[in-house]
């Protein structure tokens, strides 16, 4: 085995590795994001309704008819 062959087991794995991390964070971080998206338009959604039910009384819809 010559000093080339060596060379090239131990740099191919490595930057296999790389690339491969790289993949990942490219296909994870818009993942990541559009749920911390979502979770705070659930939050802010979540947080005018309770305002809403507490000030209205209940939605616009809700008609007694007694």
């Amino acid at each position: 085995m010559d000093n080339g062959a060596i060379l090239f087991m131990l740099t191919v794995p490595f930057w296999a590795g790389v690339i491969g991390a790289g993949i990942l964070l490219v296909v994870l971080i818009p993942i990541g994001i559009n749920v911390a998206i979502r979770i705070a338009i659930d939050g802010i959604l979540a947080a005018r309704r309770r305002k809403r039910e507490r000030i209205g009384g209940g939605s616009s819809q809700d008609i007694s008819l007694l």
